[in-house]
């Protein structure tokens, strides 16, 4: 060669996200009064094409694995899932996490404990690849803003969808998209 590297570049789209944050309480009171409990960090991670999970610490370096579901039936789904926000969505002072997937957005509600129980947001299937909470409206609650490439990946519509909590009863959170 001539003193020149030729270097092929090639696109990687990673197909996990992985946040860590304290998603179970603290593992141990403080044995100083003046402190906080002891915590450690949690791991929520979405997988493309496979189960989404929860890993607990166990205070030790070790971790619980948790299968998240996807419906309060216990059920399990693969959601192609590409992104996740958390915040209280529900206002109860727990991690829930807004889930971008390739179909249907998933919101999953933390019981406190650190297991999470999901219901799809809206209809819409826009194919997200990323998501932030807000208070987008001003209201006091997360809202989430959604980043879409659409069904043909030539550009999708990106949406916010405002939470209206659980507006009608049902134990569900009421989000309403707009383009």
């Amino acid at each position: 060669m001539n003193g020149r590297e030729t270097r092929l570049l090639v696109p990687v789209v990673v197909a996990a996200a992985l946040l860590l944050v304290q998603c179970s309480e603290p593992t141990e009171p403080s044995k100083d009064p003046k402190k906080p409990p002891v915590s450690s960090l949690d791991a929520f991670v979405v997988n493309c094409g496979q189960y989404n999970h929860v890993y607990l610490s166990d205070g030790d370096g070790s971790f619980t694995v948790h299968e998240v579901t996807a419906s309060g039936d216990g059920s399990s789904s693969r959601d192609g899932s590409w992104a996740v926000a958390l915040g209280d969505l529900d206002g109860d002072g727990h991690l829930d996490a807004f889930v971008a997937n390739s179909g249907r957005n998933r919101v999953y509600i933390n019981d406190g404990a650190g297991a999470f129980t999901g219901y799809d947001v809206g209809t819409d299937e826009d194919n997200s690849r990323g998501v932030a909470l807000g208070d987008l409206d001003g209201d006091g609650d997360l809202d989430a803003f959604v980043v879409n490439i659409g069904t043909d990946y030539s550009g999708g519509i990106n949406r916010a969808y405002l939470n209206h909590g659980d507006s009608d009863g049902d134990g569900c959170l009421s989000f309403t998209g707009y383009d």
